[in-house]
């Protein structure tokens, strides 16, 4: 009995973790860098889709392992985006897990798979899901190295979800690599280094964020906002474990 009260507050913890994940990416989406209003493409032939979209309806994992092998990057990212929140999460999940190391045998899955924005897709999604212990990722190391080497991609999107996708697993030196994000205030997703901190259960985050907000007032009000914004899901997940 107390084991399934624990999960349940874990699949609560991963229901607010997710949407809190949605909403800073949107928050990122909208404050663009530097001068641009407009959220980073991946790259000239490959813009991202649009940062918010829901899972299609009835989209299981037949389904995206057809859109992964013709490499329709339009429509799999808005399913990764979402995966958690998905009726079919357990088996996009379990697809995606079989998938990372070799796109489960098929060279064309696998070939999506290695474009950045998809992989540090995926292993965002693997992370979330084995934190909140709705899978077991055998291969988590890498899917945690993934996330470490994509940290300071120069596409805020991509740097984004590594830094959302790493909050729960963070080691002194991803806090360390956090904060020196945080203080860079020329691109957008130095937010997501505040929303990270803010949302992690390492109390030595919680310490970093104390460490920043004494800098100044710009950082002290960021620090709160984004402590305010995750408070309740930072609850129901380090609550649960």
């Amino acid at each position: 009995m107390i084991g399934s009260m624990t999960r349940a507050r874990a699949m609560s913890g991963a229901s607010y973790g997710w949407r809190s994940f949605l909403l800073v990416t949107a928050c990122v989406a909208v404050a663009g860098c530097g001068r641009s209003s407009q959220p980073e493409p991946v790259s000239v032939q490959e813009p991202p889709a649009p940062f918010i979209a829901s899972t299609p309806t009835g989209v299981d994992a037949d389904e995206l392992k057809q859109l992964l092998q013709q490499c329709d990057v339009g429509k799999v990212m808005p399913i990764l985006r979402d995966v958690l929140g998905s009726p079919a999460s357990a088996d996009l999940l379990m697809f995606l897990s079989d998938s990372w190391a070799d796109g489960g045998g098929d060279p064309a899955v696998n070939h999506c798979m290695q474009k950045e924005i998809v992989r540090v897709s995926v292993a965002n999604a693997l992370a979330q899901a084995q934190a909140n212990r709705m899978l077991e990722v055998p291969q988590l190391e890498s899917v945690l190295d993934t996330l470490r080497g994509s940290l300071t991609s120069p596409s805020s999107e991509i740097a984004h979800t590594a830094i959302m996708g790493i909050g729960d697993f963070l080691t002194e030196r991803d806090i360390a690599k956090l904060r020196q994000i945080a203080l860079d205030d020329k691109c957008c997703h130095n937010k997501s280094a505040y929303a990270a901190l803010a949302l992690s259960c390492n109390p030595k985050a919680s310490e970093e964020l104390d460490r920043l907000a004494t800098i100044d007032q710009k950082r002290a009000d960021l620090v709160r906002e984004f402590r305010g914004l995750m408070q309740e899901a930072r609850t129901l997940k380090c609550d649960s474990e």
